[in-house]
């Protein structure tokens, strides 16, 4: 119940065995309860109240008890409650409620809107998707996941119009099975089709519907069903007003003459433009994506995600780093004084990423948001890491020339970090150092080039997240690190502390050379070993 219930006033309900109840005595009781002040709320604002309390109920069970609830509370309340077509909407349930009660339902939120599915990945019955679909008139948001036995009915049942309906979330379990919903998707007559998701299955994309589409998500087709990169640039001509795409495992080249004939490059007559998009994820082959790139003008403020396999030193590789370059270089125009980078290197994956992070004391949540840039590059026949970061450090220099801050999750140290590092000349702040790279690399930044000068000239600040790094050899190695700076005349400033306890003693032995500490005071510190 509402806690406005919980009142120190009671509602007057005892009724007497010996007191007749009359309509007369009914008028009375309510003529005494309407005097209440939960009861003297207007109306509006406890229809106000019911959606909200409705809305805060993540559980549907729960959900689903807090409206009868308030239909039940009294009168006043029901007569709300009863007007109120929206909240039983969103107790519309073809699967589990009992099918007098859900007629009910579907009575008391006519003509409203329903949703149906809370989730996309269980599987439902033939007779269950053919009576839902029956009220396809009304539905805004429908989530199923089928089987072949139920693969007819659903096609047939999805060829009438659909006037309501803004996201069809539709997905099958037999990856080996080839599922193509036909054109005739909504008869053609889908106003509110905005969002459209598919797992395992697709659509002819010469449906009409498909050209209102603002929201795409394809994932994990088979090689059968699966579009090649040209194919998919071809389907997305046909949706302009794309906002967000993601195509997950569901491209995949088959005609290897095709492949050829693109492979150096699309030209600009086959270029498709999707001016709207701002957040666009790619997951499959290196090749792939990189034709699918190059045929492909989008902003250069969206967000981009890349999940590359088979990767390894080449054309497409030289192609999708220039086209994530060029981006990067976009967000560090935007924000000259933020530009941060991450690498994260294991086993034969190798991760470049542009988000700060969140303890990072350059971050500026007044600045203007520049896009998120994520690339994951797996090498091919279960290789190393190793062997993909040379040429990706090579052609990542210019970068470097404008960081200022870097985080680098490394197994090891690798000769190629040492060259770009020399140009990193306005990088203020290492981030989330590892016990690797606090032994390996900070021993390395302990050289000279070019003439005496130091790597990482301007750098001032490092963030520790783990407090393992401040004691025994590895402190020691940092201590080093600190005291050999200050006497190139380039001392630290700030050590940051975040989510470590540190010890009382090296927190003074820090600020003994003059640097600033900067740790959670809210936190707990080892005051012994």
């Amino acid at each position: 119940m509402p806690a406005l219930l919980r009142h120190r006033f009671t509602f007057n309900t005892r009724c007497h065995s010996s007191v007749s109840t009359s309509q007369e005595v009914i008028a009375k009781r309510r003529k005494h309860n309407i005097l209440l002040p939960v009861l003297r709320l207007y109306p509006d604002l406890l229809e106000y109240l019911f959606l909200m309390t409705a809305e805060l109920e993540a559980d549907k069970v729960l959900r689903e008890r807090t409206i009868i609830s308030c239909s039940q509370t009294c009168h006043t309340w029901r007569d709300v409650a009863l007007s109120i077509k929206s909240l039983w909407s969103r107790m519309v349930d073809f699967e589990h409620n009992f099918r007098r009660w859900n007629d009910e339902l579907l009575q008391r939120s006519h003509p409203y809107s329903i949703d149906i599915g809370p989730r996309a990945y269980v599987l439902r019955e033939r007779g269950i998707i053919s009576v839902e679909l029956d009220y396809l008139v009304r539905i805004r948001i429908y989530r199923i996941a089928f089987d072949k036995s139920s693969w007819n009915t659903l096609v047939s049942k999805l060829q009438q119009p659909a006037p309501c309906i803004e996201y069809l979330n539709i997905s099958q379990d037999q990856p080996s099975q080839s599922f193509i919903i036909p054109a005739s998707l909504f008869a053609g007559h889908a106003p509110q089709f905005r969002r459209l998701e598919m797992t395992q299955c697709l659509i002819d994309f010469q449906a009409p519907v498909v050209s209102s589409l603002t929201i795409l998500s394809v994932l994990n087709l088979n090689a059968k069903t699966a579009p090649t990169p040209v194919e998919w640039l071809n389907h997305l001509s046909r949706m302009p007003s794309l906002t967000k795409l993601c195509l997950e495992g569901a491209m995949w080249s088959r005609d290897q003459s095709v492949m050829s004939a693109v492979n150096h490059g699309c030209g600009d007559i086959n270029k498709v433009q999707l001016p709207f998009l701002v957040d666009v994820h790619l997951n499959g082959s290196l090749r792939d994506i990189s034709i699918f790139l190059d045929g492909l003008i989008f902003p250069y403020a969206c967000n981009m995600t890349l999940a590359c396999s088979e990767t390894q030193a080449g054309p497409h590789l030289q192609r999708v780093q220039s086209i994530f370059l060029r981006r990067l270089e976009y967000a560090h125009d935007l924000q000259p004084d933020v530009c941060p980078l991450l690498i994260y290197a294991s086993g034969p994956a190798l991760f470049i990423w542009n988000e700060s992070n969140i303890h990072d004391p350059s971050l500026d949540n007044t600045m203007k948001s520049a896009p998120n840039l994520y690339l994951d590059l797996n090498t091919a026949d279960f290789g190393c890491w190793e062997t993909l970061l040379t040429p990706v450090l090579a052609a990542f220099g210019d970068a470097f020339s404008r960081l200022t801050s870097l985080e680098l999750q490394i197994p090891s140290m690798h000769q190629a970090l040492l060259p770009v590092l020399a140009r990193a000349d306005r990088i203020k702040t290492l981030t989330n150092i590892s016990p690797t790279m606090t032994k390996e690399f900070l021993e390395k930044l302990q050289t000279t080039h070019c003439s005496s000068s130091i790597l990482l000239p301007d750098l001032h600040t490092i963030l520790f997240t783990r407090d393992s790094l401040m004691c025994g050899v590895l402190y020691r190695a940092f201590e080093k690190f600190l005291k050999w700076r200050s006497s190139m005349r380039h001392p630290m400033k700030k050590i940051i502390f975040r989510r470590c306890m540190v010890l009382d003693e090296t927190v003074t032995g820090l600020e003994r050379l003059g640097i600033e500490v900067d740790w959670n005071s809210d936190g707990m510190r080892w005051q012994s070993l």
